[in-house]
């Protein structure tokens, strides 16, 4: 359904998807306890015209902070958003709670980055 999000929950499953459909990885690192991580889902993750326009260019896991421990060593710190390349080049990370200026600022910068990855 468009302007929902289709969460993935398995690393290797959201990059064999991102390969296949040619996106990036927008991970989303949340606790249940975090009262920011609910905000952001609410106020980033369930707007339909923002999603629209992400889900056209990532993939999205979303993972439990135990859980992304174990992939992302340093998170440590919920929120947390990652953006990066079916072959794991990390286009953006940013820590905490983000706005939705903050949160599309993000974006922009893993665009950028990732323009001077495809110039190379």
């Amino acid at each position: 359904m468009a302007g929902e999000i289709k969460w993935i929950s398995n690393i290797d499953k959201a990059i064999d998807i991102a390969k296949r459909e040619d996106k990036n990885i927008l991970a989303f690192i949340y606790a249940n306890s975090c009262p920011y991580c609910k905000k952001m889902e609410k106020e980033i993750f369930e707007d339909k015209d923002g999603i629209n326009y992400l889900s056209k260019k990532y993939i999205f896991l979303k993972l439990r902070v135990d859980k992304a421990q174990k992939i992302f060593l340093k998170t440590k710190v919920t929120p947390t958003i990652y953006i990066f390349t079916p072959n794991k080049e990390l286009l953006a990370s940013e820590i905490g709670y983000q706005n939705e200026e903050f949160f599309y600022w993000t974006v922009g910068k893993a665009d950028k980055k990732l323009e001077e990855l495809k110039s190379k």
